[in-house]
């Protein structure tokens, strides 16, 4: 069998080659539609043809030569309907574009090219789903796919059993305001590069590694928390102007090297290695005891407490040893605890001002209720009533003389209330009295 074959003048060989890897392969007629056409003087075969065919492949894949799809409506990354063209994109040849949300589900297991993420995107790996941008064996040889994402986007890769999977064999590359929320696995083999505002948040024992090192612009922001919550970067992690650094709950930070303009530069070498934490109730006071490995540029530890294991409040200051590789104790009691279920952490805080937070512990205190008052003696006439209980209903608190007289009468519904008071220099009783409770306190004012 014989193909006509036309060329056309001042188009390359290559131009010609790639028309005929889109033509039929049983009889072809190349027209183009110039100014003017050359017949080819000569004929060739069929089996010539496959072969310039292949050629044309061969070029074309040398080339990087890509094809393109958007996805354009929210929803399923595997759902054809909802790419255009109408297809789902596969191979890593082929780049795609993200102007909707897609979701990649519990099997998904997808390999594409470079993606591109327009403004306000949400990409979402779920548990037991992976998407793969490029491959090992071009980024060994040089040839990266990325991931960009332009303003206000969000990336989330979720955990489960087995946790999804973002594997990048390039860069992510965020533009301004990203949210990377990360409880599964994220790699990149590559570097992260954030410009203004982009914000790292590791999680529920996720896991984020970096081949290459992090970069951020002004307020750029790093945190992980929780245990077996890690970042590991095998390069160099710097963040510019109004940039945080921090992890808490035993979450990890490790890296060759850190620098953040107005954070401590604490990557892989944390200030406190804590051994171990623990709280324990006794009859009337709350103990905390921990103990340290090792201290880098060490302050102080805060402890602090909370009602609802949320809001939580600083109680004391315990001074640390500087610099040590030796193990020490510590402990603290506290002499008013909530009654009922309350919460403990503590919070270490470097001589650079670099804070990590430990695990919250919960216990149970079924002691004596309690009642004071501070300051006390009064000197600006500003009085502060705290309970170690939540009043059931609205308590009374009554300041007399010593004779009896009542002078001040004050409600209050909440564990803690502050009161202004006007009474002459002396000493005073303070009447508290609810439900199951009945306290007398001595009060002076200056």
């Amino acid at each position: 069998m014989r193909i006509n074959i036309f060329l056309v003048p001042n188009v390359g060989i290559l131009s010609i080659l790639h028309l005929f890897s889109l033509q039929n392969a049983i009889k072809i007629t190349c027209v183009l539609e110039l100014d003017r056409l050359m017949q080819c003087p000569f004929r060739i075969t069929q089996h010539h043809f496959m072969r310039a065919i292949i050629f044309s492949l061969l070029i074309l894949i040398a080339t990087g030569a890509a094809f393109a799809q958007t996805f354009q409506t929210n929803g399923n990354w595997n759902t054809a309907a909802n790419w255009s063209p109408a297809a789902v994109p596969s191979g890593t040849g082929t780049n795609v574009t993200l102007s909707a949300n897609p979701s990649l589900n519990s099997g998904s297991n997808n390999i594409i090219g470079n993606i591109s993420a327009n403004n306000g995107v949400q990409i979402t790996v779920n548990a037991n789903g992976k998407l793969t941008l490029g491959s090992a064996a071009l980024f060994g040889g040089g040839t990266k796919k990325s991931l960009t994402f332009n303003n206000n986007g969000t990336l989330q890769v979720n955990s489960g059993s087995p946790a999804g999977v973002l594997e990048i064999w390039g860069d992510l590359i965020v533009n301004n305001n990203l949210q990377v929320q990360i409880t599964g696995t994220l790699i990149v083999h590559g570097n992260i590069v954030m410009n203004n505002n982009a914000q790292i948040q590791v999680s529920g024992g996720g896991d984020i590694t970096v081949g290459g090192n992090v970069s951020g612009g002004n307020n750029a922001q790093i945190q992980v928390s929780g245990s077996g919550s890690t970042l590991s970067v095998g390069g160099s992690i710097a963040l510019g102007n109004g940039g945080q650094i921090q992890t808490s709950g035993g979450g990890v930070i490790t890296a060759a090297s850190c620098s953040c303009s107005g954070c401590s530069s604490q990557c892989g070498a944390l200030p406190v290695t804590l051994i171990s934490f623990n709280v324990r109730a006794a009859s009337d006071k709350v103990i905390l005891n921990w103990a340290t490995g090792t201290e880098l540029n060490f302050d102080y530890f805060s402890i602090e407490r909370s009602e609802d294991g949320f809001s939580f409040s600083e109680l004391a200051q315990v001074k640390g040893h500087g610099t040590s590789n030796e193990r020490h104790d510590y402990s603290y009691e506290d002499s008013f605890p909530f009654t009922g279920k309350s919460y403990y952490r503590i919070t270490t805080v470097d001589f650079d001002g670099y804070t990590e937070t430990f695990n919250i512990l919960a216990v149970n205190y079924s002691g004596e209720k309690l009642v004071r008052v501070f300051p006390n003696p009064v000197i600006d006439g500003k009085l502060t009533v705290e309970l170690t209980f939540s009043p059931t209903e609205e308590l009374t608190f009554i300041l007399t003389d010593l004779n009896g007289t009542e002078k001040g009468r004050y409600n209050m519904r909440k564990r803690k209330a502050t009161f202004q008071i006007e009474l002459s220099s002396g000493t005073y009783l303070a009447k508290i009295s609810t439900v199951g409770i009945s306290k007398v306190i001595r009060v002076i004012v200056r």
